[in-house]
């Protein structure tokens, strides 16, 4: 037989999930994957993306295949693109739709 303060601790447990305060609103999400190259189509390794927009700021680096991989709100982001030895580029309106 459970003793009174398990039996106790339980039901609070199972309240404090069933009634438990419900955190932020989620926001929805849409995974964005591509690859950075050069004109010639050689990759870019190290290259540094960022999204940005009025309520959001995600900065993720290429890998040694020059792709990158980043989980952005819904609603229009602007992507710039910086790497060493290349001029910074710049994709206004990045829609994640």
């Amino acid at each position: 037989m459970l003793s009174t303060p398990s039996v106790f601790l339980t039901v609070l447990l199972l309240c404090s999930t069933a009634f438990g305060q419900s955190g932020a609103p989620t926001t929805r999400v849409f995974h964005v994957r591509g690859a950075i190259t050069d004109l010639s189509g050689a990759v870019i390794t190290g290259a540094k993306v960022e999204f940005h927009n009025a309520q959001f700021d995600k900065t993720v680096t290429t890998n040694q295949r020059g792709v990158y991989e980043a989980d952005i709100p819904f609603g229009d982001s602007t992507m710039t693109v910086q790497a060493m030895g290349f001029k910074s580029y710049r994709r206004p309106l990045f829609p994640a739709k």
